[in-house]
């Protein structure tokens, strides 16, 4: 019985959400080329979520630094979701489409996002999408 005591914490602890999560702010990006496959720089990024018609950007401020649409890190890479997202993102999955323009060029890439305890994660979508 004295044993059982002992464990029902760590049995416990394997099941329920701990509370502990990380301050690290989650934010994803895309690389947009133009169609030599150079980086498109100061391009005009929108995300919107499908299920809430949502939409987010260009270069929107939100929670962190960096916001959905946002040129970030290297030419040509771009913000298109992040922990900003949060509360607008189901647990299950949300599909975001990922609209670009630059100098009458267009282009479009779809992502999947959902959210667990603590933070927005991807589940899929292209690392790189091309203006044509």
């Amino acid at each position: 019985m004295r044993l059982a005591l002992l464990l029902l914490p760590l049995l416990a602890g394997c099941s329920a959400f701990s509370g502990d999560c990380t301050a690290d702010e989650k934010y994803y990006e895309v690389t947009l080329l133009l169609p030599d496959g150079s980086p498109a720089m100061g391009a005009t990024l929108t995300a919107t979520n499908a299920r809430t018609g949502l939409t987010y950007g260009p270069c929107a401020d939100d929670e962190i630094e960096g916001g959905v649409g946002c040129e970030w890190n290297e030419p040509g890479r771009y913000v298109v979701y992040s922990d900003g997202q949060y509360q607008q993102t189901s647990e299950r999955s949300d599909v975001v489409v990922v609209r670009a323009s630059l100098g009458g060029r267009t282009a479009e890439g779809a992502f999947r996002f959902r959210r667990d305890e603590c933070h927005v994660y991807q589940r899929s979508g292209p690392d790189t999408i091309t203006l044509q």
